[in-house]
């Protein structure tokens, strides 16, 4: 992906999976919007003896004031099959959240700083 002042976005591969972290990173308050939030943050979630797993980040999406939501967000290169790589690990991910729904929360606010 590349990022040009004119707000487009170009295909261009990543060798490593930091690179795509760091251009995301770089481009995030443009990229998810003004009422989004991006944490860069790698926090281990699920529960103790359960399937855990580090997401690569998360997402706070506070478009609807009575709806806030919080995603789990992974970046994945283009070479990792989808089905047996990245639906894998989504899989795994909704199970660790599910057995860790107060520290997802935890997790966010204390990521965040109110202005």
């Amino acid at each position: 992906m590349l990022w040009s002042s004119g707000k487009t976005y170009q295909a261009e591969p990543f060798e490593k999976e930091s690179e795509l972290e760091e251009a995301i990173l770089e481009v995030s308050a443009a990229l998810f919007g003004k009422d989004r939030i991006y944490l860069d943050t790698k926090k281990k979630i699920g529960a103790k003896g359960k399937t855990k797993n580090i997401p690569d980040g998360y997402l706070i999406d506070l478009s609807s004031a009575k709806e806030p939501k919080l995603y789990v967000l992974e970046n994945e290169l283009a070479r990792h099959d989808p089905l047996k790589h990245v639906a894998v690990q989504i899989l795994e991910f909704s199970l660790s959240f599910e057995t860790s729904q107060h520290l997802m929360k935890s997790m966010a606010l204390s990521n965040y700083s109110y202005v």
